[in-house]
Parts: structure tokens; C-alpha cells; sequence
């Protein structure tokens, strides 16, 4: 799922294209605060589900924003960086360009993708602070067939604390 690059030319609608499967995988989990792929390239594309009325506030989300996708294409001269405002049914709801995108964020410097890239297997992550969130919690990631992306999903601590809870102890 989404763990091949795409070609350089409309990287983003071809990477748009899997976003149902990503829907069914975060809305069957409930666990994952965000699913993204790294590419070797530089390139991005994160989905992050908006829960709630006061998080779609504080983004600056249109009402009835459901997923805000960030994707960073470095293909292009100078490299881009999208937000993208989907509603329930995945329609688009808003499409704003953030060229400082690309200068703030490169998964290949990130912790979650060296590790993931040098490895054959799933990897997790220690707690840290997200940076699309600064919430903290764990990256769960593998690397592509190629080892030309990487596939990640984070959980928020907070959810991993109330799934705990729920465990009777016996």
C-alpha cells in the first residue's frame, strides 16, 4: 500500500488514488493517530485523521474536514508542499500550497525511517514527540519490498494507555 514511489509527474494524484484503503485501515484500527509513506526521494504523504471539531479548528480545516493529507513532492522545481482537506467521502474540501513544507520536514532525517529503511522487518519506535502533532507516542513502520519508501502508522500514547486499561489483568 502506497510503498512504491510513484513517477515524478503527478505524484500526488497517483499517491491520491489509494486513499480509500488508507480510509478502511484507519477507520478499522481506531488506534492510529496518522498513516504516511517516506520515499528515498525526499517525498511525502501523510493522512491524519481529524476527530473532532476543536483539532479541525485549530488546523484551520473547513467544516466537515475528515482527513487532512500533507504531501511533499520534491520532484519539482522548487519542491512542493500541499495540505489537503478531504471530507467523509474523501471529496475534497480545500487545497492549500505550504512551500515551507518541504524546507521544514524530510522523512530520511526522521528516526522512525533510517531505522525502518535499514531494516527487513517492522520496526516501533520509542516514544517520542510527533512533529505533525507534538503529541507524543510511537511510530510503527517497515520499509518497502524495493527499500525505496518507508510505510508508517503512529499511535498516540494516550491510546495505547486506554487499550491498556481496558485489558482485565488475570
Amino acid at each position: 500500500l502506497l510503498g512504491e514511489p510513484p513517477g515524478e509527474r503527478d505524484a500526488l494524484a497517483q499517491r491520491r488514488q489509494r486513499l480509500a484503503a488508507i480510509d478502511e485501515v484507519l477507520g478499522r484500527s481506531g488506534h492510529f493517530a496518522s498513516f504516511y509513506v517516506g520515499y528515498a526521494n525526499g517525498d511525502f504523504f501523510f493522512v491524519r485523521p481529524l476527530a473532532d471539531e476543536a483539532t479541525r479548528q485549530a488546523l484551520g480545516a473547513p467544516p466537515g474536514t475528515r482527513y487532512l493529507v500533507q504531501d511533499i513532492e520534491r520532484g519539482t522545481s522548487p519542491p512542493r508542499g500541499r495540505y489537503l482537506y478531504l471530507g467523509a467521502k474523501l471529496e475534497p474540501l480545500g487545497d492549500e500550497d505550504h512551500p515551507e513544507y518541504p524546507r521544514q520536514f524530510d522523512p530520511r532525517s526522521r528516526p522512525w525511517y533510517r531505522s525502518a529503511i535499514a531494516a527487513y522487518e517492522r520496526i516501533t519506535t520509542d516514544p517520542y514527540l510527533f512533529f505533525s502533532s507534538g503529541n507524543a507516542g510511537v511510530t510503527i513502520a517497515r520499509r518497502s519490498p524495493s527499500g525505496r519508501a518507508v510505510v508508517g502508522a503512529d499511535i498516540l500514547l494516550a491510546t495505547l494507555s486506554a487499550s491498556l486499561g481496558r485489558q482485565k489483568v488475570t
